[in-house]
């Protein structure tokens, strides 16, 4: 009888052969075991390790599985799930995976970044190389990283290294403050700190509290606003460095005492041109007397000064030049104070290139001549081939009666909108055709 213990019955073991000894007199050879005697099928002869019945249910053979699963979890050969036992292991090794699927994004986008990431410190690393070994340097890789890090291309960089080599010598926790000062105190944004560092890079040998600092507060005592500080920074970096007692003070009370500008039109002449704070006051009273001579009072000469505040910085030789021209196409010396304090742009003007061919086209074409010069000098400042001439023709092609000259000036002074609606009296798409059409055949 079989022995049964908690419903667990054993079947019976086969009876013990004896041993057959070798004919060589080796080692007794064990007699195969015949598992058709344990009643299993011969399917799984000769791999069976055990088989447990228990009491209700189909007997589950357990086998070892073949030579090349032998590192594999036992399996079970059953009616139920054949082939599919699974080891205690990897059991809770299956759990713990399925419990990381919420992650595995995560874990992906995380090993992705890393895999970036080690691009582009190679990439970095190649850039950085590159410069040192173009400039010679051995040192000035951490400082050409901060450059990197704001977002400086490698031309960036090169252009920055070769107009001040000596950046590579301050340390780069230096460098990071003052850019700091830039990004948090001047407001500006890394694109606009560039454009700072491309034009003036001497500006980071400056300490930030001694320079930097009283220099904004002094212009902001004078009522500058931030935000037009950070025009002011963006145009001409250098006026950051300039002695507050020695240079900007007193040049603001020339602007104000000697060529007789109000206190509240400072701040916007050194918005519109901060550059005006580096000419030396000699060279602004040169050309402040010369327009004088030319016949500008002080009101003009001020109302000059804060429509175009450039004209202080003209040579003398060209604007005398330009108002030699002046005189020689018929404008009398009366006119000529009233004409350049509405139009200092007239003393900056090529001749060759734009006052005379402009001026030729008015006598030839428009019907005008030096008196229309000193009514409108702004016609002298607009575009002939992209807006005299174009409107000109338009005006000739839609009057087929002819144009009645001299032809106004409010015609080439007004927006392309204004002059196809109100004096062309045509939609705004037909004369762009047009005028596209003639630029090119000028071009």
């Amino acid at each position: 009888m079989a022995a049964s213990l908690g419903g667990v019955v054993s079947p019976p073991l086969p009876p013990q052969r004896p041993s057959v000894a070798p004919s060589n007199g080796g080692t007794p050879e064990k007699p195969p075991v015949n598992h058709s005697s344990r009643g299993l099928p011969p399917s799984v002869s000769g791999r069976v390790l055990r088989v447990v019945c228990e009491a209700g249910k189909a007997p589950q053979v357990y086998r070892r599985p073949p030579d090349s699963w032998r590192d594999s979890p036992r399996s079970v050969v059953g009616e139920t799930s054949p082939f599919r036992s699974v080891s205690p292991e990897a059991r809770t090794r299956k759990k713990r995976t399925r419990n990381l699927g919420p992650f595995k994004a995560v874990l992906a986008q995380r090993a992705r970044q890393k895999r970036q990431a080690s691009k582009k410190s190679a990439s970095r690393k190649d850039v950085i190389g590159s410069i040192l070994e173009k400039f010679a340097l051995k040192k000035g890789r951490p400082q050409l990283e901060v450059f990197l890090g704001l977002g400086m291309s490698e031309a960036n960089i090169t252009k920055l290294v070769r107009l001040r080599r000596e950046i590579t010598l301050h340390r780069p926790s230096t460098i990071i403050r003052k850019l700091d000062f830039f990004r948090k105190t001047m407001r500006m944004s890394n694109d606009e700190i560039k454009k700072v560092l491309l034009k003036y890079p001497r500006i980071l040998e400056y300490n930030t509290e001694t320079t930097l600092v009283p220099r904004q507060e002094f212009l902001m005592s004078i009522g500058i606003e931030m935000e037009d500080m950070r025009k002011i920074l963006l145009q001409a970096p250098s006026v950051m460095v300039l002695s507050v007692e020695n240079t900007l003070q007193p040049r603001l009370e020339f602007l104000k005492n000697e060529l007789g500008l109000p206190d509240g039109s400072l701040p916007k002449i050194l918005v519109k041109h901060p550059h005006l704070m580096t000419y030396t006051q000699e060279s602004m009273n040169e050309r402040a007397n010369f327009l004088r001579g030319v016949g500008l009072n002080d009101e003009l000469l001020g109302k000059s000064i804060l429509s175009h505040p450039q004209v202080l910085h003209y040579s003398v030789d060209s604007m005398s030049a330009r108002i030699e021209y002046f005189r020689s196409i018929g404008v009398e010396d009366s006119n000529l104070p009233k004409m350049l304090s509405r139009m200092p742009q007239l003393l900056s003007l090529s001749i060759e290139v734009n006052v005379a061919p402009k001026f030729d086209f008015l006598c030839d074409e428009l019907g005008g001549g030096h008196q229309t010069i000193e009514k409108s000098p702004v016609f002298l400042a607009l575009s002939l081939e992209k807006r005299i001439m174009p409107r000109y023709y338009f005006m000739k092609q839609m009057s087929p009666r002819g144009i009645k000259l001299p032809a106004p000036m409010d015609w080439f002074k007004c927006s392309d909108k204004v002059f196809a609606g109100k004096f062309a009296k045509a939609p705004l798409e037909q004369f762009i055709a047009f005028k596209e059409s003639v630029v090119a055949s000028l071009a």
